[in-house]
C-alpha cells in the first residue's frame, strides 16, 4: 500500500494522539517509574516478508525469504507514556524465487521507520505498547539469476504504514529488554530492463529482541 501525498501517513500519527489523549494524565499518576527521556537499543531481528509476494511477469507467485539481521532503535518519551521512536537496519538480505523456475535473484533492502508509541505503564516490570508511524523500505543490489541473469532487475523503493506491538521487562531502572513485532505496508514496484513488469507485494514483519538502555 502507498502512502499517496503522504495523507494516509499522517491520519494514522493524528489518530494514534486522539486514541491516548484522553488517558495521559490518570497514567502518569500511576507510573511506577521513569528512568529517562531517551531510550536506545540493539537488537536482533528476523525480517519475514508476506508468503505471497505478488506476480511478476504476469504469472507465477514470487516468494521472497527471510533474513537475519541487528536493528537499532533511539526514542524519545516527552512522556512516560508516549514516545516517538526512530528504527534502523543493518541491510537485510533475502532470496526471490518461483517454484517453476527456482531461484530468480538475490537483493538487499535498508529498512527505517518513524513510530508514535504508546506504553502502559504500571506497577510491574512488564510494559507492553503499540505504535503507529511510517516506514521505508529501499532495496538494492539486486543480483538476477538463471532465467535473469544478464538481465537489468530492479526494485523501487516505498513508504508504507507501519503497525507496532511489544513488550519491555525491566531488569533494572536503565536496563531493559524489548521483545516486539513491527509490520510494514510496503510494495515494491519492478523493473526489467527498463520495463515494468510488476510489483513485489513485500509486507514484511520484523520480530526483534532488544536491549535496552534509558537515560
Amino acid at each position: 500500500m502507498k502512502c499517496p501525498a503522504k495523507k494516509i501517513c499522517l491520519s494514522a500519527l493524528a489518530a494514534v494522539g486522539l486514541l491516548v489523549g484522553p488517558g495521559i494524565a490518570t497514567a502518569e499518576e500511576t507510573a511506577s517509574h521513569d528512568p529517562g527521556r531517551f531510550r536506545a537499543g540493539l537488537g536482533f531481528t528476523l525480517v519475514e516478508p508476506a508468503n505471497d509476494n505478488g506476480r511478476l511477469f504476469g504469472q507465477g507467485r514470487i516468494e521472497a525469504g527471510s533474513s537475519k539481521r541487528p536493528t537499532v532503535f533511539f526514542s524519545y518519551h516527552w512522556r512516560p507514556q508516549l514516545a516517538l521512536e526512530v528504527m534502523l537496519g543493518y541491510p537485510f538480505k533475502h532470496s526471490l524465487s518461483r517454484s517453476r523456475t527456482g531461484s530468480l535473484a538475490t537483493m538487499r533492502q535498508f529498512p527505517a521507520a518513524l513510530t508514535a508509541q504508546y506504553h502502559f505503564t504500571n506497577r510491574s516490570r512488564f510494559t507492553p505498547f503499540v505504535g503507529l508511524g511510517v516506514g521505508y523500505i529501499k532495496p538494492f543490489d539486486v543480483f538476477p539469476r538463471n532465467v535473469l541473469r544478464e538481465r537489468d532487475l530492479d526494485f523501487g523503493s516505498d513508504v508504507g504504514v507501519t503497525v507496532q506491538a511489544g513488550v519491555d521487562y525491566r531488569v533494572t531502572d536503565r536496563h531493559a529488554v524489548r521483545l516486539d513485532a513491527r509490520y510494514f505496508n510496503t510494495s515494491l514496484d519492478a523493473t526489467l530492463d527498463g520495463q515494468r513488469i510488476g510489483s513485489l507485494s513485500f509486507n514484511p514483519v520484523f520480530y526483534s529482541l532488544s536491549y535496552v538502555y534509558s537515560f
